[in-house]
């Protein structure tokens, strides 16, 4: 049985992906923010952190992914990678909601940015449709799918995400 190398192609684009997502996650909410960081049976956020800890927890699962590795047992990255993908999709899908008209982070088109009604349901629909692309991804990293497979996924959910986001902003602008 020949071992697979640990930094395989679709393990560095997912650890690529990771690394955007963190990153805009920075940009895009504000670090005095208070995230969900747990969630209660009955879905009701119980537990909440920082911003800047939320959006790294990912990171630090990934790191404490990659010494499992080093120490010798068997971690499918590239699940894990996809598993906290989705994790923050859901995070930023159940914060989108909630943000205020502005220039800096959210859908921001012309018709967003003029309308504050506009805004206000576009960010609605696209935090649900971003909560939705999250499950979906969790849900295919579970299931197991090969690793391009798992990378397909989560890349249509997010473009599905943002464009069905812009295709329910323009509409409602046309009204």
């Amino acid at each position: 049985m020949t071992k697979s190398p640990v930094l395989s192609r679709i393990h560095l684009a997912l650890a690529g992906v990771l690394a955007v997502v963190t990153v805009a996650g920075f940009v895009m909410v504000p670090l005095d923010a208070s995230l969900p960081n747990h969630w209660g049976p009955d879905g009701q956020a119980d537990a909440f952190a920082p911003a800047a800890v939320a959006l790294l927890l990912p990171c630090i699962m990934i790191s404490c992914a990659t010494i499992a590795i080093g120490l010798g047992h068997e971690v499918e990255m590239h699940r894990l990678v996809v598993v906290a993908l989705g994790a923050m999709m859901l995070v930023l899908g159940n914060y989108l909601p909630k943000t205020q008209q502005n220039w800096i982070a959210g859908v921001r088109l012309p018709w967003t940015l003029r309308d504050a009604t506009n805004w206000q349901a576009t960010h609605f629909w696209a935090g649900r449709l971003m909560m939705l692309a999250g499950l979906v991804v969790i849900i295919a990293a579970i299931i197991n799918p090969p690793p391009m497979m798992l990378f397909v996924v989560l890349i249509a959910a997010l473009a599905l995400a943002a464009l069905g986001s812009i295709a329910i902003s323009y509409t409602l602008a046309r009204r």
